[in-house]
């Protein structure tokens, strides 16, 4: 499955959708629809996405997580970014916010909450991954 790529990708600036739809045809029909990149690790769906002019990237499911999002971002000539990050749950667009009154009980100074579903993020201690990968990403794409 590709759910950790997608939410990957949300992570680095892009929207997406991570959808288990049962029916190929529902799935290709949506991509179509709304002139997506449709990912995926079935060979077959990716044969019938190519065949009908589908743009679409096929993700070896053995590759790393780092590979698979470096297949990605060659293949749909994107870049990876951290100005646009979204919501890992929904995709949703997050927006800085401010919580003077309680600043001095928090474990944080910068929360961002999600505009679609309301989680709320911060820069905890998982951002060194998100830094780490980050670099990654961008070195091996950039040489």
């Amino acid at each position: 499955m590709l759910g950790n790529v997608s939410k990957w990708l949300r992570i680095l600036g892009y929207e997406t959708l991570f959808l288990k739809i049962p029916s190929d045809e529902a799935l290709l029909r949506l991509s179509q629809e709304n002139d997506r990149i449709l990912l995926t690790s079935d060979e077959e769906l990716f044969k019938k996405a190519k065949s009908r002019g589908i743009a679409t990237i096929f993700i070896n499911p053995n590759l790393s997580l780092k590979d698979k999002l470096i297949k990605v971002f060659k293949e749909s000539n994107l870049q990876p970014q951290l100005n646009n990050t979204r919501c890992t749950v929904c995709g949703g667009e997050l927006s800085k916010v401010e919580i003077n009154e309680l600043k001095e009980f928090l474990f944080a100074s910068d929360f961002w909450v999600c505009k679609k579903c309301g989680k709320l993020y911060w820069k905890g201690s998982h951002w060194k991954n998100i830094m780490k990968m980050y670099d990654e990403l961008c070195k091996e794409l950039n040489t």
